[in-house]
């Protein structure tokens, strides 16, 4: 049966700079100018990827399983001027989040473990104990209604009256 998972994830991003153009001095003030520039690309990374979020998943395994598919080391992302940087260094922690047990969450612990048995008679049991179960809730919501009935009435009886 499924569970749910936070899973916080934190990563890095990276690029490389390098200038890409031309750089225009006013020759007016100067002879024979030889522009011998030359830029160096650098490595630019920079820190503070942080995200989180929920999935559904069989295991702790498969939850980070997907994560890693929304948030992947070496995925490429455009930036509003076009740079595209590289998600790096990524660090997943996953935590199963806790579920209170209800009766529909225990029948449907229950139907899928059942249902993974193949067990005929199993299902048969369980069937029989869930109709069971929905007599009793049925019967015990009458009786809620006839104390409340009976309540109602008892208070209404002895209820003083003021005499004149």
């Amino acid at each position: 049966m499924s569970a749910k998972y936070r899973v916080e994830v934190t990563f890095d991003l990276g690029t490389t700079v390098e200038f890409d153009g031309t750089v225009y001095f006013d020759e007016s003030l100067v002879e024979d100018l030889d522009d011998s520039s030359y830029f160096a690309s650098e490595d630019v990374s920079t820190s503070g990827g942080s995200v989180s979020f929920v999935v559904e998943a069989d295991s702790e395994e498969e939850a980070q399983d997907k994560a890693e598919e929304v948030v992947s080391d070496g995925s490429e992302h455009d930036d509003y001027s076009g740079r595209t940087w590289v998600v790096e260094n990524v660090s997943y922690d996953v935590e199963e989040i806790e579920e209170e047990m209800t009766l529909d969450r225990a029948i449907a612990l229950l139907r899928s473990l059942v249902d993974e048995s193949g067990d005929e008679k199993q299902s048969e049991a369980l069937d029989f104990l869930l109709d069971r179960l929905n007599s009793l809730t049925r019967d015990v919501s009458d009786l809620q209604r006839r104390v409340e009935t009976l309540e109602r009435l008892a208070a209404a009886s002895t209820t003083p009256t003021v005499e004149a």
